[in-house]
């Protein structure tokens, strides 16, 4: 906060006295809301305000693609949404190729529960997707196609992902097991000295978000493990664990 003081300040005339009181003017910088950067799913990304609400973060979607002052708000049905004004809305015979963005559903388990769409394409307990326009009839198969599932879904996101080094003593072409847990869903790839171990390439990870690999160790000595997440949702980032470092023993027992 700023502020700007002017002091009182007295002048006397012959019949009047002007008297200037003590002012003070108050400046507040206001933060920028962080920008979001999503996809619109008409091959192309907006940005808006984090904090924004789903309607909000329609409107921006369709005037990314469509240009500002060119969308309506309507709806179909139980679903609410922003279109291209000039395409109009909920008729059968609206142009194949326009999309909507929709930001409310109340209602519709089919994307395109509107137009009695006879095939089912799920957006059960969806609210904020991007749908486009397929077919000029309706009650028929892929009337409307599903072209963003998670409207305002930010681009690279970053991901993390730990290991965890075998629990014990890690022996020379003996069974070991090597953790390692990711921050959001995917398949995991584990490393032993910068090479890819067999058997454990492309793990996909169980509900907590952690993938294993049997490791039986061909090298004796210190051995540097590692691994790498691709995370299923492309929204994240790949990410890279930190290095851990592993003495290898020899086996306790020969052949």
């Amino acid at each position: 906060m700023c502020s700007k003081v002017a002091l009182g300040v007295t002048r006397r005339t012959n019949k009047l006295v002007f008297v200037a009181f003590l002012a003070t003017f108050q400046f507040f910088i206001v933060p920028t809301a962080n920008a979001v950067t999503a996809n619109t799913g008409a091959g192309g990304t907006f940005t808006y305000s984090s904090g924004a609400t789903n309607q909000q973060i329609a409107l921006a979607a369709c005037e990314a693609v469509y240009g500002t002052g060119n969308c309506t708000t309507g709806s179909c049905g139980y679903f609410a949404y922003y279109y291209k004004t000039a395409d109009g809305h909920c008729t059968c015979s609206k142009i194949i190729g326009s999309y909507e963005f929709i930001y409310n559903n109340t209602g519709y388990t089919n994307v395109g529960g509107d137009y009695s769409m006879s095939n089912q394409v799920s957006v059960t307990g969806n609210n904020k997707f991007v749908r486009k326009k397929n077919k000029t009839q309706c009650s028929v198969a892929d009337v409307w196609l599903l072209v963003n599932s998670n409207l305002g879904a930010a681009l690279n996101v970053s991901s993390t992902i730990t290991v965890s080094p075998p629990t014990g003593e890690a022996s020379y072409r003996s069974n070991s097991v090597i953790t390692a847990t990711g921050s959001v869903p995917g398949r995991i790839t584990f490393f032993s000295n910068n090479k890819r171990i067999a058997g454990c390439i492309n793990v996909p990870t169980n509900i907590s978000n952690v993938a294993t690999c049997n490791w039986r160790p061909s090298l004796r000595g210190t051995q540097v493990l590692s691994a790498y997440l691709l995370p299923t949702d492309s929204t994240y980032l790949t990410s890279n664990s930190s290095r851990v470092n592993v003495f290898v023993t020899n086996r306790n027992s020969r052949r």
